[in-house]
């Protein structure tokens, strides 16, 4: 299941460029990205860890959740990754199947552009 944050451009003349994406992408990540690459219209980001659950060790996760958070790790390898799709009115970044983590890092990157191009963030 993908979860979407877009952020609006007031005045999408004055949007940024892929370049500045690309720029802002791999500033915001540092070496906490392993791979960032343009392919299929947007920016793929592989972070260089593994998904994990806050949770995990307590027991007020229902064992049918727990079984799912495992099942999703053993089909993908638990790699934690987004992407960024530049509109033509709007910036997207998305994540598929994410833990908290990334799905802090998606916040954070969508209100870096929207602070800095005057965004509007819709999630």
């Amino acid at each position: 299941m993908a979860h979407d944050v877009f952020v609006h451009w007031k005045d999408s003349s004055k949007k940024p460029t892929r370049e500045e994406v690309e720029h802002v992408i791999r500033d915001f990540f540092g070496q906490a990205a392993s791979e960032i690459f343009w392919g299929n219209g947007r920016f793929f980001v592989t972070l260089a860890s593994s998904r994990s659950n806050p949770l995990a060790h307590l027991d007020i996760i229902p064992e049918e959740m727990r079984r799912i958070i495992d099942s999703e790790r053993e089909r993908d390898g638990g790699g934690r990754h987004m992407e960024v799709w530049l509109g033509d009115d709007c910036l997207d970044v998305i994540t598929r199947r994410q833990d908290e983590f990334v799905h802090a890092c998606q916040d954070g990157l969508a209100k870096v552009f929207a602070r800095v191009w005057e965004g509007r963030i819709e999630s």
